[in-house]
C-alpha cells in the first residue's frame, strides 16, 4: 500500500517552535510556508535565523506570509505551532488555510487543547504532537536551539500512524528524531509534568533558570512537589506514568544548558503566559476526581496576577 506524499507545509507561528522546524524542514528539502503575526515585518524582510548545535539553519522571507493572506498553493499540512491562549482566534487563522484534504497538527503546550479543534472543525484530519525541546525566540527572526528536539506525534484522541507516515518522512535526515505513538495524551501528560514544574517556578521564583530550579535544594523541593501533584492527576484520569519519571524529569533538567523557560521569556517581554492551557486545564481535571493540588494552585494563582498586570 503506498501512502499519500503531502506537498505543502504550512507552519503557523514564527516562535522558538514554528521556527526551528520549519528552517529545519525547509533545509530538508521540504515545500514550507510560514504564517506570521507580530514578526511579519521583521520576518518578511530577513527571513528566520537559527543558532543550533546542528545548524545554523536559515528559512528565507521569500517564503513567509502574514496570517490571513492566501498560501502560495494549497496547503496539506497546517502545523499550529502558537501558544495557546484564550485571546487567539484559532478558527479564524486556520480556516483560510484549510481544505477537505488538509490535515491539521496541534504542536501546542498544554493539556485538554486538541478537542477545540475538533470542535470547530469536525471533519478534520487531526494529529496531536509533543516537542521536546530548548528553542527561544530571542528576538524577531532569531531563534536560539539550545537543546533536545525530539517530536513525538500520534492520531487524537488514539490511533497508530505509520512509521512512513509522510509527517513523520518530512523529518527524515535531519537532526529532528519523530517517532509515532498509539496514546498520544500519555505523551501530553509526560510533557506536562516538565512544564507544570519548571514553566511556572522559573516565571514565580523571579526568574530562575533551569540551573537555577535544579540546584537549589528548596527549588528542587517546590518542582518535585508540582510534579508529584500532576502524577498523581494523571493517575486518576487513567494515564499510568512511569513511578520514577519526577526523578527522571529532575535529572534531565539538570543536565541541559542553563534554559530560560517559554513560560519565563514571554513574561519577561509583556507578553501574555499559557496559564489556562498548562495550569488552569490540569486544576479542572483535578477537581472531576476531587483531588487537591495546593501546589499547583499557588503557581496559577501566582502566574494569573502577573498575566493580568501585562
Amino acid at each position: 500500500m503506498t501512502h499519500k506524499t503531502y506537498s505543502h507545509f504550512l507552519i503557523i507561528g514564527t516562535g522558538g517552535i514554528g521556527g526551528l522546524y520549519g528552517s529545519i524542514l525547509h533545509s530538508n528539502g521540504i515545500d514550507v510556508t510560514i504564517a506570521a503575526n507580530r514578526d511579519f515585518t521583521s520576518v518578511s524582510q530577513t527571513g528566520i535565523t537559527v543558532s543550533s548545535p546542528h545548524g545554523p539553519f536559515h528559512f528565507p522571507s521569500s517564503n513567509i506570509i502574514q496570517i490571513g493572506s492566501p498560501a502560495p498553493k494549497p496547503v496539506d499540512v497546517i502545523i499550529l505551532t502558537t501558544k495557546v491562549l484564550p485571546s487567539i482566534d484559532f478558527q479564524a487563522i486556520i480556516t483560510p488555510y484549510l481544505s477537505p484534504t488538509t490535515t491539521l497538527v496541534c504542536l501546542q503546550n498544554g493539556i485538554n487543547i486538541e478537542q477545540h479543534y475538533l470542535d470547530i472543525f469536525p471533519n478534520i484530519s487531526l494529529i496531536s504532537g509533543v516537542a521536546f525541546v530548548c528553542s527561544t525566540r530571542v528576538s524577531p527572526g532569531q531563534i536560539l536551539h539550545q537543546d533536545h528536539g525530539q517530536i513525538v506525534v500520534g492520531k487524537y484522541p488514539t490511533g497508530s500512524l505509520s512509521q512512513s507516515n509522510p509527517i513523520i518522512d518530512a523529518f527524515k535526515n535531519t537532526c529532528v528524531q519523530i517517532s509515532p505513538h498509539p496514546f498520544i495524551d500519555y505523551i501530553r501528560w509526560k510533557k506536562l509534568v516538565w512544564n507544570i514544574a519548571f514553566n511556572g517556578l522559573s516565571v514565580v521564583e523571579n526568574g530562575a533558570s533551569t540551573y537555577e530550579l535544579t540546584h537549589n535544594p528548596h527549588l528542587i523541593e517546590r518542582a518535585r512537589k508540582l510534579m508529584e501533584e500532576t502524577v498523581t492527576i494523571a493517575h486518576a484520569k487513567g494515564i499510568k506514568l512511569s513511578q520514577t519519571i519526577v526523578s527522571d524529569t529532575l535529572s534531565m533538567t539538570q543536565s541541559i544548558p542553563p534554559y530560560k523557560t517559554s513560560m519565563l521569556v514571554d513574561f519577561e517581554n509583556n507578553r501574555p503566559m499559557e496559564v489556562e492551557a498548562i495550569y488552569g486545564n490540569t486544576l479542572k481535571i483535578a477537581k472531576q476526581f476531587d483531588l487537591s493540588s495546593p501546589n499547583i494552585q499557588t503557581v496559577y494563582d501566582a502566574l494569573n496576577e502577573r498575566n493580568h498586570s501585562i
